[in-house]
């Protein structure tokens, strides 16, 4: 299953879509999940609310610095 997580108040629109590898639930209603980070993406907006948040996003690409080392 896929995932994107932003901070909570949804004040920062760069965001993660991760996969989620496991879950596991504890007797005490706390869960754990193992996630691998896919994309770094940028909100764009909200296109509904019901019955699930969807958004439309931007992929964003790693910056790499060219360096001189060989």
């Amino acid at each position: 299953r896929r995932h994107t997580r932003c901070s909570r108040d949804w004040s920062s629109d760069v965001c993660s879509s991760d996969l989620v590898l496991k879950m596991m639930k504890f007797p005490d209603n706390t869960v754990r999940m193992l996630v691998e980070g896919l994309w770094r993406i940028r909100l764009m907006g909200f296109d509904s609310h019901t019955p699930y948040l969807r958004a439309k996003i931007e992929v964003l690409k790693d910056l790499l610095e060219e360096s001189l080392d060989f």
